[in-house]
């Protein structure tokens, strides 16, 4: 039987109990008190139901049968009342211990679960804002694939202007998905980067923005010309674990030794971070070894348009999980910077590259 037709069937029968026990006994001083609380308490489990609230609703029902007790002495005392209400807090009172004890261990039990879930995923991290779990993009579950795909369409629909652009059905005022600042005749494109304020988990698919990058037009041609040499880029991906850790100059070195054109190479650190300094060395390698792909820049250069991606945490169970997203900038040169809602943080423009 479904659990929720278990509780059903029991807070029934306990208002039954109640009114019952109202009916033999005569609680001239109850007068249907028990009754009415009972329906409260019923109405605010199905609302409040397997979260933290409940426990409280618990608090809740004892206080009003120890006020009903108290009333009861005071008034018209009656042995069989009070025996009655004594063993109603009782009840309640260590049904809400072992329903605290039973989250502990629940809570535990779903992060256990969690890791193991991911053992064959997880590349690094621990969860936490400072080193969330990063995982393998292509060895997720097919159900954590349809996930992780709905909150990339929550990321590119923020990014897009949130429906000032264009509207999507699939999104309601409830979703909170907020545009942030609108900038105007972007044609160089640019980067914007996580200050502070990072939003609190208070749900499940809280969304953090770290690093947007931004990838102008023009950008996207080089790149794509770079993406069609399969050789050239083999030997880029190689290279990707020195090139993460290496200063620009020392990268421009390392790919003119291997035979990148210089056009191509200040474009590719320019929008990999190693020109101005703003993304991590892991970033670097997971953006070069998993990403730039071909078909996405192609539709670029086709709907002259350009190309976004975007480092965002989401919260699953308490924990983060750090993701990367690439897609098209189809609103291009117009720009919108993630909403304040997502942290906040500063834009800066990407200047002319100099051959």
């Amino acid at each position: 039987m479904d659990k929720r037709w278990h509780y059903l069937l029991e807070y029934i029968g306990a208002l039954l109990c109640a009114f019952l026990a109202n009916m033999e006994y005569s609680f001239s001083y109850m007068n249907g008190i028990h009754l009415f609380l009972w329906i409260i308490y019923f109405c605010m489990f199905l609302y409040f139901r397997e979260t933290i609230l409940y426990c409280f609703i618990h608090f809740f029902m004892i206080f009003a049968i120890l006020i009903s007790w108290i009333i009861g002495i005071t008034t018209n005392p009656q042995i069989v009342p009070m025996i009655f209400d004594v063993i109603m807090m009782i009840v309640l009172l260590v049904l809400v211990v072992v329903m605290l004890i039973k989250r502990k261990h629940l809570h535990q039990k779903q992060n256990d679960f969690l890791i193991n879930e991911f053992k064959d995923t997880l590349l690094r991290g621990n969860g936490t804002a400072q080193y969330p779990y990063i995982l393998d993009e292509k060895k997720l579950s097919s159900s954590w694939q349809q996930m992780v795909d709905e909150y990339h369409h929550q990321v590119i629909y923020a990014l897009n202007g949130a429906g000032q652009e264009y509207k999507d059905e699939h999104f309601g005022f409830a979703d909170c998905i907020l545009a942030g600042k609108k900038h105007q005749q972007e044609y160089l494109g640019g980067y914007w980067i996580y200050q502070s304020d990072r939003p609190t988990i208070q749900k499940q698919g809280t969304l953090w923005f770290q690093t947007v990058i931004y990838v102008s037009y023009e950008d996207c041609q080089i790149i794509y010309e770079l993406l069609q040499d399969h050789q050239k880029w083999q030997t880029i991906q190689k290279l990707s674990s020195s090139l993460s850790k290496a200063s620009y100059h020392h990268a421009m070195q390392i790919l003119k030794e291997h035979e990148i054109s210089k056009k191509h190479s200040q474009v590719l650190l320019k929008v990999i971070g190693i020109q101005d300094h703003f993304l991590d060395s892991e970033i670097i390698l997971k953006l070069l070894k998993y990403h730039f792909q071909l078909t996405h820049y192609q539709e670029a250069v086709e709907y002259q348009c350009g190309m976004m991606y975007c480092i965002y945490c989401m919260s699953y169970q308490g924990q983060w999980f750090q993701w990367i997203l690439e897609e098209n900038w189809n609103l291009y040169p117009i720009l919108y910077e993630p909403s304040i809602y997502y942290g906040k943080g500063i834009y800066q423009p990407f200047q002319k590259d100099f051959v």
